[in-house]
């Protein structure tokens, strides 16, 4: 038998993020837009994971407050998720999670 496929979050958030450490932008984008458009809410945490490797801080801290909002599982990793690293010496990044009850550090 073969292996189920990634669930398309995890793929296209994977793709957009490999894509733009390729330098290939237009892949990136690509990617990204679908992940936006044809997940949506579903996918707020994975959203904030592209954007924030993207360096696009601001967008992927107001994806994670978005997906907070409608309680999106993903943000049980927040804390210590190597993809939101580049938000750590961000303020609202850190009071966001320690509105979800973690500290500012990383474990």
């Amino acid at each position: 038998m073969y292996p189920d496929p990634p669930a398309l979050e995890f793929n296209l958030a994977g793709i957009a993020i490999a894509e733009h450490r390729l330098g290939d932008t237009a892949a990136a984008s690509a990617a990204s837009d679908r992940l936006r458009t044809e997940l949506g809410d579903k996918a707020l945490y994975q959203q904030a994971q592209v954007l924030a490797q993207m360096g696009d801080r601001e967008s992927a801290i107001t994806a994670l407050e978005q997906a907070r909002a409608v309680g999106d599982g993903g943000l049980i990793h927040a804390r210590n998720d190597p993809m939101l690293d580049p938000l750590r010496s961000e303020p609202r990044f850190a009071r966001l999670l320690q509105g979800m009850g973690f500290d500012e550090g990383i474990a």
